[in-house]
């Protein structure tokens, strides 16, 4: 069995403004915040005796991390009739 644990907690707010440029025309911009933290930890009992020499066995591995991020996005659409919708968008990954 391998032990492991891992205890996080994130947080995340989004919000976007709409403009109708026209009865067809639709452009949106938005925004996503996210704030993240998880602490991990792992530890590996058993080693094949052939990679001895580069993994200990029983040796705790330790990662922190620490995210964050705001993550902008934009929307052009079109609606030409109640039947179409065309849009484009542009969203930005994750840092």
């Amino acid at each position: 069995d391998k032990i492991s644990e891992t205890d996080g907690e994130t947080i995340s707010v989004y919000g976007e403004l709409k403009w109708a440029v026209t009865d067809q025309w639709t452009l949106t911009g938005g925004a996503r915040y996210i704030w993240e933290r998880k602490d991990s930890y792992f530890i590996q009992p058993y080693v094949n005796p052939a990679y001895l020499g580069l993994f200990v066995p029983n040796r705790r591995l330790e990662a922190d991390q620490r995210n964050d991020d705001l993550i902008p996005e934009v929307t052009l659409t079109w609606q030409p009739s109640s039947a179409w919708t065309v849009f484009v968008a542009y969203k930005q990954g994750f840092k």
